[in-house]
């Protein structure tokens, strides 16, 4: 087992703009082969600003902007694993 973290991430994902996946992370494993990824920390600053810290996208994710009077939300994400060359 090979434990990976990040401390900052080098972009932004902008959702409102995604109509197909993204590339965002590229490692290179020489001699091992990935199996999970584990997503935590990540954070989902909302349009207005305003910021949900440790969001959890294991399954439905949902918060209220208070700002914006609104639900936050984010559904069906998905991660994977694609072998390059």
């Amino acid at each position: 087992m090979i434990n990976i973290s990040f401390e900052k991430s080098p972009d932004t994902v902008n959702v409102q703009e995604i109509s197909k996946d993204i590339q965002i992370a590229l490692f290179d494993c020489r001699g091992a082969e990935q199996k999970t990824w584990n997503f935590q920390g990540l954070t989902v600053i909302t349009p207005n600003g305003t910021v949900f810290q440790d969001a959890d996208l294991t399954d439905t994710w949902a918060e209220y902007d208070e700002k914006a009077a609104e639900e936050v939300l984010v559904d069906k994400f998905k991660a994977f694993f694609q072998k390059t060359k």
